[in-house]
Order: C-alpha cells, then sequence, then structure tokens
C-alpha cells in the first residue's frame, strides 16, 4: 500500500509529460551544485519546469519521498538497507 503525498503540504511537482528519470537527473544534479537553468538546459526543459520539480522537492515532500523509497527498497531486498550506509558530500562513508 502506497500512502498520497499530502496534498495540503505538498503540490504535485511532476506532470503527465515528466519522466521520472528526467526529475530524478534534475534533482540529482541538484544535490551536486547545479542550479535550475543549467539542469534545464542539460535536460531539454524550460527553467521554470526545473524550478518547479526542485521547489516541489523540498520539505514536506522530500520527507514523504524518502519514506516512500525506503518502503520501496524494502520490499524489493530489505538486506539493502543495512548494507547502504549514508555517504557524506565528501564521497566519503
Amino acid at each position: 500500500m502506497t500512502a498520497d503525498a499530502p496534498r495540503s503540504c505538498c503540490p504535485p511537482i511532476v506532470r503527465p509529460a515528466d519522466t521520472t528519470e528526467a526529475v530524478g537527473n534534475a534533482l540529482v544534479a541538484k544535490a551536486n551544485g547545479a542550479g535550475h537553468r543549467t539542469i534545464a538546459a542539460n535536460l531539454d526543459r524550460p527553467a521554470s519546469t526545473v524550478r518547479r520539480w526542485l521547489r516541489g522537492a523540498r520539505g514536506a515532500h522530500a520527507q514523504w519521498s524518502y519514506q516512500q523509497g525506503v518502503q520501496k527498497v524494502g520490499t524489493v531486498d530489505r538486506d539493502l538497507l543495512t548494507r547502504l550506509a549514508p555517504r557524506t558530500r565528501s564521497g566519503g562513508r
């Protein structure tokens, strides 16, 4: 069973034309320090669209997404959760 993101705090960040891969790549690029204009150019998307994705993936929505991801990984390979260790920004463990 998948819980829906709370509507009051989390407007939808993805429209049907957006792919999970594109949004995911945008979030990874942002985590690596890229700005929304650079990300938009690299993904061939409008800057306003990428900015909306990045703004939508903050706060309560980010926490909800994290929880959903952990639950999904747990259903696929529960041992994976214990094998993975958080990485620091410098890339170390």
